[in-house]
């Protein structure tokens, strides 16, 4: 999966959450939809858009609603078990890791090869683990 098709992911759950949220706050103050989307100066259909990836909701829907309804909006970020994205010296970390794995294959590669060949090809499978290893970096 592409960094896009993430953003894409990780957008649509954002969206069904706003329009959850949403729609729970519609129930809770006894609005129909048609009452609530007038309230918001939305269309009717702008949960159910937002629920389905095909609109946005923007900060301004979400200031509206913390001003006509009695509800605070408050946004909360917290901390993914696994990121993606990692800190510099997260990176360097696991380099110097795998390195640190890989150093006696090259010193025993260094002392049992007998041609120039096998030497060779066994370099090649070491590099090829340590541009592997790179590639998940996620620079």
């Amino acid at each position: 999966m592409n960094e896009n098709e993430i953003i894409e992911q990780i957008l649509q759950r954002i969206q069904k959450q706003v329009a959850e949220e949403l729609e729970k706050i519609r129930i809770e103050i006894g609005l129909s939809i048609q009452e609530f989307a007038i309230l918001l100066k939305k269309s009717k259909s702008y949960n159910s858009e937002l629920r389905n990836g095909k609109n946005n909701c923007q900060l301004s829907t979400l200031a509206m609603l913390d001003y006509k309804t009695g509800y605070e909006v408050e946004i909360r970020f917290k901390k993914k078990e696994q990121s993606i994205v990692q800190t510099p010296q997260q990176m360097v970390s696991k380099l110097q890791h795998t390195l640190s794995e890989l150093q006696p294959t090259l010193s025993a590669l260094q002392q049992t090869l007998s041609t120039p060949q096998q030497a060779l090809s066994e370099l090649e499978q070491t590099l090829s683990k340590l541009q592997h290893t790179l590639s998940n970096l996620k620079l």
